[in-house]
Parts: C-alpha cells; structure tokens; sequence
C-alpha cells in the first residue's frame, strides 16, 4: 500500500510539474501575441482546482501583498503631493 501511495505522490508531482512548464510556455506566447496589460492570463489552478489548492491560496496572498503595497505608495504619494500643496499655498 506504501509504495502505491508514494507512486501516486510522485505521479502527482510529476503531473503537476508538466502542468506549470504547459501554462508557463501558453502565457508567455500568450502574452507576446496579445500584448495587452489588462489581460488576465489563466493560471493552473483555474483548470484543475483540486491539483493546485497550495499553488492557488499562494499566488492569492502574494497579489493581495502586492494590492496592498501599491495601495499603501499610492496614499503615500497623494499624502506628499497634498503636502507639498499646502506648501506653497503658505
């Protein structure tokens, strides 16, 4: 019973690893044939959900980090722009 769950486990990962090097080489002529910045390539996870559930919740986290960053820079620099306003205006 090991050895066919170990078999399994490493189907799995090999399965998954043809997977990402497939997305991988779609998004990259994807996005050299599109060139378009607003389009959203499809990942992975959106095509086989129950495969890449730790891949998926990563990548989620890591954009939220990013949304979050840019958000912070960008109150950042209106706060700095507004100050420099209120400068001059002085």
């Amino acid at each position: 019973m090991d050895i066919l769950e170990a078999y399994n486990k490493a189907e799995t990962r090999r399965r998954k690893r043809e997977i990402s090097d497939s997305f991988m080489l779609a998004q990259l002529v994807a996005a050299y044939c599109l060139n378009d910045k607003d389009h959203k390539l499809p990942m992975p996870w959106d095509y086989y959900p129950s495969l890449f559930v730790e891949e998926k919740k990563t990548a989620s986290e890591a954009e939220l980090r990013s949304q979050i960053e840019e958000y912070k820079q960008k109150r950042f620099d209106y706060y700095r722009i507004h100050n420099e306003r209120r400068a001059r205006q002085i």
